[in-house]
């Protein structure tokens, strides 16, 4: 898919969503998260360690403040964790950068 055409559902997503009520609005975003979820899980190993084993539901809840953090260590100690193995169509290409950034070090 063109990246016009990821732009122009997001743009009707956005316009669908954006005057929801906001209990509507809580249970669409909940979906989202829980297909997010979903997808980490299975295809990442620093999220599918940390989401093995939880029954998460997209909604911000109790559960959610649970779940090991992940680390700025963890990421210097294997960056390539993070990286998905797959990634959704819908999602339109990946490309990978870097900068010189900062070790957060303190």
């Amino acid at each position: 898919m063109a990246i016009e055409d990821l732009v122009l559902k997001f743009r009707a997503a956005l316009d669908a969503t954006e005057r929801l009520p906001r209990a509507e609005l809580a249970a669409y975003q909940g979906g989202l998260a829980a297909k997010l979820l979903a997808h980490a899980a299975a295809h990442t190993r620093a999220y599918g360690a940390r989401l093995r084993g939880r029954r998460l539901s997209g909604a911000c809840d109790a559960d959610w403040l649970r779940l090991p953090l992940l680390t700025w260590a963890d990421l210097q100690d294997a960056p390539e964790a993070v990286f998905a193995d797959a990634v959704p169509p819908f999602c339109g290409p990946v490309e990978t950068g870097s900068t010189s950034g900062s070790t957060a070090a303190r």
